[in-house]
């Protein structure tokens, strides 16, 4: 199979979380790890703010209303931003080396915090060619609707699309739709996988 566009999920495959930070929150919230996943992919207040239709501002007042967290949206928000950590050791001589070859692109569920760190500081604004972003598209992973739109925006059959996830449910969907998709957590994964299809 010759792919054209090579497209990456962006934390837990090119970019690392801060587990740290995120701890640190569990503990504040009085959340475990699961609770904490489930709100913050699938809550309304997520939903909602990952899919563009709310500002960072009413989105951190939501979560202490929801979380009942006895700390400001603003102070909520800080934390919020920390919970980002970097690139993955190899990411970037990963991109550098597939982009002699490929198009390379990320479809990411993000929001307008996370993005600009992640465009400016972390480099994802020079490795990467496409971009799709839940809160500028309007739509979230795992819908079908979000990765026909991708589709459709890249104007080309999906089978030359390859995608790279960490989440099983966003794999699923992209096969769905026709691309070839893979679960993979982090670059080394990623090179692995690209070896076994014969990209690298």
């Amino acid at each position: 199979m010759k792919y054209e566009i090579l497209l990456f999920d962006l934390l837990g495959v090119l970019l690392t979380d801060s587990r740290q930070a995120i701890q640190e929150f569990l503990g504040v919230a009085g959340m475990n790890k699961k609770e904490f996943f489930q709100y913050f992919t699938a809550s309304p207040t997520s939903i909602k703010f990952h899919s563009g239709k709310s500002s960072s501002q009413e989105f951190g007042e939501s979560v202490i209303r929801d979380l009942k967290l006895s700390m400001s949206a603003t102070e909520f928000l800080e934390l919020f931003r920390s919970w980002v950590g970097g690139l993955y050791d190899g990411t970037e001589a990963l991109l550098s080396e597939l982009s002699q070859r490929y198009s390379l692109g990320c479809f990411s569920n993000n929001n307008e915090i996370y993005w600009p760190q992640m465009r400016d500081q972390l480099g994802m604004g020079r490795l990467l060619n496409y971009y799709f972003l839940s809160h500028e598209i309007g739509m979230l992973k795992p819908d079908l609707p979000a990765f026909e739109h991708v589709i459709q925006q890249l104007g080309i059959e999906p089978d030359r699309i390859a995608f790279f996830d960490d989440e099983e449910v966003n794999v699923m969907s992209a096969r769905k739709v026709g691309m070839n998709a893979f679960v993979t957590k982090g670059p080394q994964d990623v090179r692995e996988q690209l070896k076994l299809l014969g990209v690298l």
